[in-house]
């Protein structure tokens, strides 16, 4: 009887190290090398993981293995990025605040979380205090996950630059040519004027007051000009002449643009509220919020908005392509294989028979 078992066990041992060191079936299959990274290995397990822990709103629609290469390679080029910008270090000058304003702005639902002070968060946010907190924690990763995705860009633009400076890397007219031909009309000079302006600071209600009385003495047929010279002599601060564009994704100026936006050269616009500037000091690099309040202004200068030209858009088109040209250097660099035929097809719930090894 002991035979009987010893022998049934010994089956059962012989069995699994088939299993286990065959051709993958079950066990194996997601140990399936598809791309390496100098000795480092890329498993199918480990492209699975990746795509499973992305952001819903990041990961991708696998219906191929197109998709699934796509994917991949994105993986591949990302984790090359991460580790040279690991190497360059300190050479890389990225703030974090970029990141945190590039999340906030496709994040909103987590706007006012840093605020929810472990006091008050249960009454004034009708949520609990853990609940909070992971919001918090949330926020916190996906600000760390843009950082180093941003890190990484910054440091193949590095490489990029520098190797631009050795003319080691370039942009070829043909090839600027091309990007104009297919990205062109994404490059604008946008809508600018030039304008003279009387500010009126302080308290909200009467600078609007000050400044609709500019306004009534345009319209009884006085020049803006004049009163401008009016105010200046009282207060020079409170006159200036600034030039301005029509930039959408400066979000403070919005506001302005709505009512000076296709304003004609003599056209006096008011009241208008003028967001503060800042102003950096050229010796101490300090940094002052300055002007701000209510303005009335006079349009001096109007360039409406239009395409650039390739010469114009030539720094803006080369970027694309260096970098493009850069990734396929460090791919070599970094000796980059992908096995697309390892890849498993997920059009299929399951593979017919085992993988080949």
């Amino acid at each position: 009887m002991k035979d009987v078992r010893r022998y049934l066990a010994m089956l059962c041992l012989l069995t699994l190290v088939l299993v286990i060191s065959g051709c993958g079936w079950f066990i194996d299959k997601d140990r399936i090398v598809v791309a390496q990274i100098g000795e480092r290995k890329i498993s199918r397990g480990e492209l699975a993981q990746v795509i499973r822990d992305m952001p819903d709103d990041e990961r991708p629609l696998i219906r191929s293995r197109g998709d699934l290469r796509r994917t991949l390679e994105v993986y591949v080029d990302e984790q090359i990025r991460q580790d040279l910008a690991e190497k360059l270090g300190d050479k890389l000058n990225f703030p974090r605040k970029v990141a945190e304003a590039e999340f906030d702005a496709r994040h909103p639902e987590y706007q006012g979380v840093q605020s929810m002070a472990a006091a008050n968060v249960s009454e004034d946010y009708k949520i609990g205090r853990q609940e909070a907190q992971i919001m918090r924690d949330e926020r916190e990763a996906g600000i760390d996950r843009v950082h180093k995705r941003n890190l990484g860009r910054a440091a193949v633009l590095y490489r990029a630059r520098e190797a631009v400076k050795n003319n080691t890397l370039a942009a070829t007219p043909e090839e600027l040519a091309e990007e104009y031909r297919l990205r062109g009309n994404e490059f604008k000079r946008f809508e600018t004027i030039l304008f003279l302006a009387i500010r009126f600071p302080g308290n909200e209600a009467t600078a609007l007051n000050e400044a609709a009385k500019v306004m009534q003495r345009v319209q009884a047929g006085e020049k803006f000009e004049t009163i401008a010279q009016q105010y200046h002599a009282m207060n020079p601060d409170l006159v200036f002449t600034s030039a301005i564009e029509n930039n959408p994704d400066i979000e403070k100026f919005k506001g302005f643009w709505q009512q000076a936006s296709g304003a004609e050269p003599g056209q006096v616009i008011g009241p208008i509220f003028m967001p503060r500037s800042d102003r950096v000091d050229q010796q101490t690099g300090a940094v002052e919020q300055v002007g701000g309040g209510v303005v009335n202004l006079m349009v001096v200068e109007r360039t409406p908005e239009r395409q650039k030209s390739l010469e114009e858009a030539t720094p803006e088109l080369m970027q694309p392509i260096i970098e493009a040209k850069m990734m396929e250097q460090l791919r070599a660099e970094y000796d980059v294989k992908i096995f697309a035929d390892k890849l498993p097809d997920p059009s299929f719930t399951d593979e017919q028979g085992p993988p080949t090894s």
